[in-house]
């Protein structure tokens, strides 16, 4: 398989979690998309801190709480960008989201960028349990150091869980490590599947045998 393909922190996870799982929904498009309450709620309370942080719109009753850090954000200094579409290509270098040569993608919801004192803080809101997001922290970083104007700045990413009012600041993980393996996968075509409980129906992915829901 010569396929060229672009990486992402969801796919990246999503080799993780079942490299047959990554073959199927991201090379080969054989899964079922779905969006679920969760999902559609999320997605709700993203585009109401952008347009809080952009349009002064008022923050929606369940995530009120969060105006005292989103307060500080907006009287800070620097410039606020949000849904950011960050790529690079396979030398590291910076290149259009959308070029057929990006090689590791990521979107940001927000970042802060201080030129007077050489730092970028990004912030990603998350909802629902806490989880491991270091993949998507080393791509934010890597894609933000291939613009060489940041290539000594200080990053920082910090993941800020709405539902329990905290925060994580990240260590970044080993990321190309993985995208070299993935890279292999993708070469010699062999995805082997990882059997877990996502099996037992969770999966999007129909096409595979040890999916209970296999061709339903």
């Amino acid at each position: 398989m010569t396929k060229k393909y672009r990486h992402s922190p969801s796919s990246i996870n999503c080799f993780k979690t079942c490299p047959k799982q990554f073959q199927e929904k991201y090379l080969c498009g054989n899964y079922r998309d779905y969006s679920s309450p969760a999902m559609q709620r999320g997605n709700l309370i993203h585009k109401n801190i952008e347009n809080f942080l952009i349009n002064n719109e008022e923050l929606l009753v369940e995530i009120q709480h969060l105006n005292p850090f989103l307060d500080k954000i907006k009287s800070g200094s620097g410039e606020i960008l949000v849904e950011q579409k960050l790529a690079i290509d396979k030398s590291g270098k910076a290149c259009d989201y959308k070029s057929p040569d990006a090689y590791l993608r990521s979107i940001s919801d927000c970042i802060v960028i201080n030129d007077a004192t050489e730092t970028i803080r990004v912030i990603d809101w998350k909802t629902g349990k806490r989880r491991n997001y270091s993949y998507q922290a080393d791509a934010i970083v890597k894609c933000l150091r291939g613009n060489p104007k940041y290539k000594n700045y200080d990053i920082k990413v910090l993941f800020y869980f709405v539902d329990l009012a905290r925060h994580d600041i990240y260590e970044y993980s080993d990321i190309d490590t993985i995208l070299n393996k993935i890279d292999v996968c993708i070469q010699e075509d062999n995805f082997e599947p990882t059997p877990s409980g996502l099996c037992q129906g969770w999966c999007p992915v129909k096409t595979c045998k040890f999916n209970s829901h296999y061709g339903i």
